[in-house]
């Protein structure tokens, strides 16, 4: 209990962004991320919806395809 308590205190940044736990649940809350594809050879953000930069294409495209 006294490490999850400490752990819940924790909220810094790192190499890969912010990294916070929730207290409560012990899970890590701070981060956020995105999904990126490469389509027809650019790489653009898909998820999340507001930060998207294009639908992500679904199915894959076979290798070589768009």
């Amino acid at each position: 209990e006294e490490l999850r308590a400490k752990a819940g205190e924790l909220d810094f940044t790192t190499l890969w962004g912010r990294f916070k736990i929730d207290p409560e649940t012990g899970l890590q809350t701070g981060h956020d991320m995105v999904v990126m594809m490469w389509i027809e050879g650019d790489r653009y953000i898909v998820w999340p919806t507001e930060a998207a930069e294009r639908d992500p294409v679904y199915p894959k495209p076979p290798w070589g395809g768009t």
